[in-house]
């Protein structure tokens, strides 16, 4: 009994350390996007999509396969009809069964069938890319949410350090101004400046937690899970001696956006050639084999084996069908003027579409470079602002300055590492996107 009591308790510990273990788990910026792409709604959609694309394959290559079919049929007929053993009419019923096979295969259409083919191929090529440019959306909100967590993540720990500062100093100049060398004003000063870091904690932190629930939006993540993340995005290709043209040459082959382009314009191109087909005759050959059972329900005389009649009605018949369009009430010349308004617009689309990207990438190569000089001068701003803040302190503590004096550094030397960490993580989101349109996924874990 001891030792099934034993065996219980341990299990329960387990399982109560593996549930730990697996809500203390740290998300880096990776797993976030991985887990945003496997469950978001929009990629599943997607894949649904080109499951159909795949079907639209698979239908295009059947119209360019022959054609079988077959039927049984068995009746009784009763009055006057014509008896097959006599050739003539006659009032009396009878029983007749038939089958038949019969066959056809299309041997020219415009080449509409080929062309159709054609197209439901790089519908299929598109759908794949499709799929790639949703996963990638899904990934840069994720980035984008992420940077947001940690950028007030970093806040609260920073606003949290000046206010343990800013109660240092309360604590201390409350301690001298019962000692007669501090003034009440300048406890009051440390007050006010104590309830302002306060306030400002718990803003930040309200902050943080409305960008934490945006973030488990994007991702498709529980709400009433926990979800901590490690504080940091890691930097990709910090240096770039490539130029814009460059990079947007490397776009137009790897990005998602610019091959989804492409394969509108050659569908829309297909879709025309596919239309014109329609004034083109079309041949195809078809073939049938058919015999029937013929019995005389009313007559006393002897009826012919099935199987004889099997064999002796059998009948056959080969052909070929030619169609020639001649007027089908504009229908046609409305298909062919409506693919090719169609080819006009992807021609324009897919130029757009290009030109709107070649914009962000040189957009993107700004940016970095921008926020690469920002960063460099808001480094040295800080390490000076640090520096000019130690020694505000030390005057303080000499009496060489006043409270006032003191805050407006303290608030000073907040301000710039603030703006410190949002140029640092700006950088290193632009970095990332620029690799991205240099054609590294975004995803490292599934390189």
């Amino acid at each position: 009994m001891k030792s099934l009591f034993g065996v219980v308790c341990l299990s329960v510990f387990f399982t109560l350390f593996a549930g730990a273990q697996e809500n203390t788990r740290v998300w880096t910026l990776n797993d976030c996007m991985e887990y945003a792409v496997q469950n978001s709604p929009r990629t599943r959609i997607q894949r649904h999509t080109n499951d159909n694309y795949r079907q639209d394959v698979i239908v295009a290559m059947g119209n360019m396969l022959p054609s079988i079919s077959g039927s049984v049929g068995a009746g009784w007929g009763f009055g006057r009809s014509i008896d097959p053993q006599t050739n003539s009419y006659n009032n009396t019923s009878n029983f007749n069964n038939s089958y038949n096979l019969s066959g056809s295969i299309p041997l020219f259409s415009g080449l509409t069938s080929v062309n159709s083919l054609r197209y439901a191929r790089i519908m299929q090529l598109r759908g794949t890319e499709e799929l790639q440019r949703a996963e990638d959306d899904i990934a840069l909100e994720t980035l984008q949410g992420y940077a947001d967590v940690v950028y007030y993540t970093e806040a609260v720990r920073m606003a949290e350090e000046q206010l343990a500062e800013s109660r240092r100093n309360l604590y201390r100049t409350s301690r001298q101004a019962e000692l007669g060398l501090r003034s009440l004003p300048d406890v009051a000063q440390f007050e006010a400046e104590v309830a302002s870091y306060e306030y400002m904690v718990i803003r930040q932190r309200n902050l943080q937690n409305t960008a934490l629930l945006h973030l488990k939006e994007r991702m498709n993540y529980p709400s009433g899970e926990p979800l901590e993340i490690a504080p940091e995005i890691p930097s990709y290709g910090e240096v770039y001696p490539e130029k814009a043209e460059q990079i947007f040459a490397d776009a137009c082959e790897n990005l998602p956006e610019a091959r989804i382009a492409d394969y509108t314009l050659r569908a829309s191109e297909l879709s025309l050639a596919v239309a014109r087909g329609s004034y083109y005759p079309s041949v195809s050959a078809y073939g049938s084999i058919g015999t029937n059972y013929f019995k005389n329900l009313n007559s006393d005389g002897s009826v012919a084996p099935f199987r004889d009649q099997f064999k002796n009605n059998t009948g056959r018949s080969v052909g070929i069908s030619v169609s020639i369009p001649v007027f089908s009430g504009f229908a046609r010349r409305t298909r062919v003027n409506r693919a090719r308004s169609n080819l006009k617009i992807a021609e324009e689309t897919h130029h757009e579409t290009l030109r709107r990207l070649e914009r962000e990438i040189e957009q993107a190569v700004m940016d970095v470079e921008g926020y690469a000089r920002e960063w460099e001068q808001t480094i040295r701003r800080v390490s000076a602002t640090e520096a000019a803040h130690r020694a505000n302190v030390r005057k303080f503590e000499e009496g060489l300055i006043s409270a006032l004096e003191l805050q407006s550094s303290t608030n000073q030397l907040l301000q710039v590492r603030v703006e410190e960490l949002n140029v640092r993580l700006q950088y290193r989101i632009k970095c990332r996107l620029l690799d991205f349109y240099r054609g590294k996924p975004l995803i490292a874990d599934l390189v």
